[in-house]
């Protein structure tokens, strides 16, 4: 009879423990919903494409956060500013990074999450900034961290945009085949997600993933990415065909004045821009991948002041010592670029 007793009470634990289960699966479904994951082309590049995929309060708390750290990646810069955002500086960073992950399981070096980045980046249009509007010129993403070597090299790269610019700033694919035509066009629309790889499924480097920011006419451009480092082994691993993400996407509202985002066109203090391009007296982001802002020696390094009004100068002014002058100061900014630049030419848009 004890015995009898003991398997029944096991038996209710049992019973209890996989209601329990079925209550948390069922809460997180019902807080979820299923997008697809759609190819786009005939897969030379490889994009992807996921629509509503980030929540209103997601995105805008990664403007937010990242807005008083963003610099430009260079003096002059036509990229806009940038900033490193740290997944672990809140959940729901942590939320998008894993949901971006669930789209090719199994790749990705295993890091630690808290520590990686999201390059949350801003552009402005003609007329605000860099003459003819801020772009991005053409390059792959492609960056093997150490040269030769395949275990760790970055072969994905995806985007959230966070704005939905009204003209130009599209990610421009100029190789790529869709519907019979040559070059497309990821339009950018505030919770989307654009994804492509940088190398073929034999694991090779894929040039046709160049790509560009085109310059940007009208509006304002934000964007967040991922970029995905692996050995070079899993570029043929498939996409998952859909993707869970909050049901919350669904009352995302559609951004219908992109100028009007917070921050509008204004700059974090010590950043300006003109022209000729963006520029800052508190140091450069820099180039490459996996840096963030603290990493960067800024104090090693500083770069020039803000451009001020020429005064007559009095006095005869020695020319061999100006060029002199001239000379170690650039000396100085390619020693810079050198130092924190693994390749200027590999980035995000």
């Amino acid at each position: 009879m004890r015995r009898m007793t003991c398997l029944v009470h096991s038996f209710g634990l049992l019973v209890i423990s996989f209601m329990t289960l079925a209550s948390v699966i069922s809460d997180d479904t019902a807080d979820t919903v299923e997008r697809k994951i759609h190819l786009i082309g005939n897969g030379e590049p490889r994009l992807h494409h996921v629509e509503n995929f980030a929540t209103d309060a997601e995105m805008d708390l990664m403007m937010k956060t990242a807005f008083e750290n963003m610099r430009p990646q260079n003096q002059g810069a036509e990229t806009g500013i940038v900033h490193e955002l740290r997944v672990g500086g809140a959940p729901e960073f942590e939320a998008v990074y894993d949901r971006m992950g669930a789209i090719f399981p199994g790749v990705g070096v295993s890091r630690d999450k808290k520590s990686e980045t999201f390059r949350v980046r801003r552009y402005l249009p003609d007329g605000v900034a860099y003459a003819g509007g801020d772009y991005h010129p053409p390059h792959t993403d492609w960056f093997e961290t150490t040269k030769g070597d395949p275990s760790n090299v970055l072969i994905i790269t995806m985007i959230v945009y966070l704005t939905s610019p009204e003209k130009g700033g599209s990610t421009f694919f100029s190789h790529a085949w869709v519907n019979g035509t040559k070059g497309y066009h990821f339009a950018p629309k505030r919770g989307d997600l654009a994804v492509w790889w940088s190398c073929y499924n034999n694991g090779t480097q894929d040039l046709t993933s160049e790509h560009s920011s085109e310059p940007l006419l009208k509006g304002i451009k934000w964007n967040a990415a991922r970029f995905f480092y692996d050995h070079t082994k899993k570029c043929s691993q498939p996409s998952a065909e859909t993707v869970l993400v909050p049901k919350a996407t669904e009352d995302n509202v559609p951004m219908e004045d992109s100028s009007k985002v917070m921050f509008g066109t204004t700059f974090p203090e010590g950043v300006w821009t003109t022209s000729e391009g963006t520029s800052t007296d508190r140091g450069t982001h820099g180039g490459g991948y996996g840096f963030s802002d603290e990493d960067l020696d800024m104090e090693e390094f500083e770069p020039p002041p803000p451009p001020k009004k020429k005064k007559k100068a009095k006095g005869k002014v020695d020319p061999v010592l100006e060029m002199e002058k001239e000379l170690l100061r650039k000396q100085a900014e390619r020693e810079m670029n050198e130092e924190h630049t693994p390749s200027e030419k590999h980035d995000d848009l």
